[in-house]
């Protein structure tokens, strides 16, 4: 089922803003516009990934007992599916956090607590962040543009937190990487 694009009007309504959540697609009257996440993705970072591929594809096969042909080859993939595993750990988590914003914000049901060990981890943390910091959010996955610099996006969370008006950008992994100062300067 294809969802329907998401409309905001922006600049006194003199930007109109269509977003198509399926295809991760911007258009910005009627012209299709660049988004931040793929600014920030012409940016190198192989040699990390490549060290962390090789080094997913080392334990791997130091833990086998026999290596063979199709066993080399899982190796090979081993970044690929970690990758992937994270991701949808990932993005369950950002979900629930969604899901749990607009429910304090009176726009849907509470969340029930995420059965996934690692999932639950993430929402503990941003259970606790929220407790200590004492956050109140003004709305999360707002749709953003840049009239001067000409780039969309939509950011995750926007919160007072301990009495300032903050941007949130949800993150689930172990580390903070450059890419995500330049993505929370960019919304």
């Amino acid at each position: 089922m294809k969802t329907e694009p998401i409309i905001r009007k922006l600049y006194q309504g003199k930007v109109e803003v269509k977003f198509f959540p399926d295809s991760h697609i911007y258009m910005i009257n009627g012209k299709r516009n660049t988004g931040v996440t793929t600014y920030i993705g012409i940016k190198d970072k192989s040699r990390p990934l490549i060290l962390w591929a090789v080094g997913l594809m080392k334990d791997y096969l130091l833990n086998l007992k026999e290596i063979t042909a199709n066993e080399v080859e899982l190796g090979a993939n081993q970044h690929t599916i970690r990758k992937e595993q994270a991701a949808t750990k990932g993005d369950e988590a950002h979900k629930w956090i969604e899901n749990y914003i607009n429910a304090k914000k009176g726009k849907g049901e509470h969340p029930e607590m995420p059965e996934d060990k690692d999932v639950l981890i993430a929402v503990n943390a941003f259970m606790d962040w929220v407790k200590k910091y004492k956050v109140s959010f003004v709305n999360t996955e707002r749709i953003v543009y840049s009239l001067q610099h000409d780039y969309s996006g939509k950011m995750d969370i926007e919160a007072i937190v301990e009495g300032k008006r903050c941007l949130v950008d949800i993150k689930t992994s172990n580390s903070l990487y450059n890419d995500v100062r330049l993505q929370t300067a960019a919304y």
